[in-house]
């Protein structure tokens, strides 16, 4: 998990998987389309493939936390934006769980948190922790709690360098101890 933050040096929003059991999707996952080569369309005809249902990744296929390039499952549940509109367009009906949403924006200051404080405070009111790694700025805690955030759920870490807050973030994401994430790796 590292190398992957490391390699990607965006901040970053990620909601963690609920303890329980994994929902099944109602659809089987789409097929995959290859591409022919010169070398495939000299190379005799292969056997049928054998049907997904049928196959030992079966089991995997039908995992919310499989990601099979750009098909979605049915039925997972994405945690609400507390934005309607918002909540409309993305794939899930929500922020992903268990997956890293990036929220890009031209300079800070510009209402970047608008986005997840709604999120943030319904977590944090279920008795979820939210824990922010490394923010630019520090938060101000009357303006969240007027935003619905039990400040007693958040947790704010300030490591002192890249690698320490890569390493804080990796160990909050792989804890389970938190409902989100926010991030500011560097």
């Amino acid at each position: 998990m590292s190398a992957l933050l490391n390699d990607a040096m965006l901040a970053g929003f990620v909601l963690t998987a609920p303890p329980g059991p994994l929902r099944t999707a109602d659809a089987a996952p789409a097929p995959v389309r290859t591409l022919a080569t010169p070398e495939m369309a000299a190379a005799p005809a292969a056997p049928a493939a054998t049907p997904p249902e049928s196959t030992p990744m079966s089991p995997l296929l039908v995992r919310d936390d499989v990601w099979r390039g750009r098909t979605r499952m049915r039925g997972a549940r994405g945690e609400p934006t507390g934005h309607p509109a918002l909540d409309a367009l993305l794939p899930d009906g929500g922020w992903p769980r268990g997956a890293l949403s990036e929220i890009l924006h031209a300079r800070d200051g510009v209402g970047e948190l608008q986005l997840v404080l709604p999120t943030l405070a319904a977590l944090t009111r279920r008795g979820e922790r939210v824990a922010w790694v490394a923010p630019p700025y520090e938060p101000c805690a009357v303006a969240l709690a007027q935003r619905g955030v039990v400040l007693e759920r958040l947790v704010v870490l300030r490591p002192s360098g890249q690698q320490e807050a890569l390493w804080a973030i990796e160990q909050c994401l792989r804890s389970g101890a938190v409902g989100a994430v926010l991030a500011w790796p560097g």
